[in-house]
């Protein structure tokens, strides 16, 4: 961890280094530009060779690494670890406090993302837009405790994670997080639950769009609002009845369509709203709203 500066390139050529520990990913410690540059990506030690800076698959990292350990570093910044092929595993440190939007989206071969709290917990607030976004072997039980936010698409088609604990400290989970790219792309998540207690407000749009194995029968009491296409093709065997809660103040169109085996549903009135009315008949009056 006394490391300050790795130039480009240190490790290029190391056909048989399967295990890499570093203090920081990239050229030094915490940094994280607006763009994303060169020294800020994890391929940054290899080398660039060609192609995009923000992927991975530009530079010259060597296909026998499959595990990384990051130790002392504090932001890893938008794309770091993005299209990494080869990795499988990469561990990083409490000391972590910001990770960039998309920073270990899209790899094939990633199955473990691990916070190290160990020494002591982390530190992260926010995951940023897209920072797991179809990675199609990653598995990820929960996140730290720290977290507060989820952003849009963290973990859009992350087809092997089998379950997911949505820790009660989170107040914000955005748009698309647990959804997938069709009704028949093939899923292993079956369960979403959340923490005891949890104060999450919002069922952001097409949440868990397209979740066709989950089962799901109902929210968290805090939840006023479920947005648009929320459910859609949430079509397992075990979605077969739904309870909303009448603290819900907001249903957005499409929310349960397509959902083939939901044979029960409640809830706490007709439409968009509690009490909508009106001279005319509107679309968001309707049941089928």
């Amino acid at each position: 961890n006394t490391v300050e500066y790795i130039g480009e390139a240190v490790f290029r050529g190391t056909d048989n280094l399967e295990k890499l520990t570093l203090p920081f990913v990239g050229q030094e410690r915490g940094i994280n530009d607006a763009n994303v540059d060169k020294n800020e990506m994890f391929g940054w030690i290899y080398g660039y060779n060609n192609g995009n800076d923000n992927s991975n698959l530009s530079y010259s990292i060597e296909t026998a690494l499959k595990h990384v350990t990051i130790t002392d570093d504090t932001q890893i910044g938008a794309y770091a670890f993005s299209n990494a092929d080869e990795i499988l595993t990469v561990t990083i440190s409490h000391t972590v406090e910001f990770l960039g939007e998309h920073a270990f989206a899209y790899n094939d071969k990633l199955t473990t993302v691990t916070f190290d709290e160990t020494v002591a917990p982390c530190g992260i607030k926010t995951i940023e837009k897209g920072t797991f976004r179809d990675s199609v072997s990653l598995v990820m039980a929960t996140l730290p405790r720290s977290v507060t936010i989820i952003e849009d698409y963290v973990f859009y088609n992350c087809v092997a994670n089998p379950s997911f604990l949505v820790q009660n400290t989170v107040k914000e989970i955005g748009e698309y997080t647990f959804a997938f790219p069709d009704e028949n792309t093939v899923s292993n998540l079956t369960a979403v639950t959340f923490g005891e207690n949890i104060d999450l407000k919002v069922i952001s749009k097409a949440l868990f769009r397209n979740a066709n194995v989950l089962e799901m029968h109902e929210l968290p009491i805090s939840v006023e609002r479920i947005e648009t296409l929320a459910f859609e093709n949430c079509k397992s065997e075990n979605f077969d009845y739904f309870t909303v809660s009448d603290k819900v103040e907001y249903i957005g169109e499409a929310v349960f369509r397509g959902t083939d085996n939901l044979t029960t549903l409640t809830l706490p009135f007709v439409g968009a709203y509690n009490g909508v009315t009106g001279s005319e008949v509107d679309t968001d009056e309707m049941f089928g709203w």
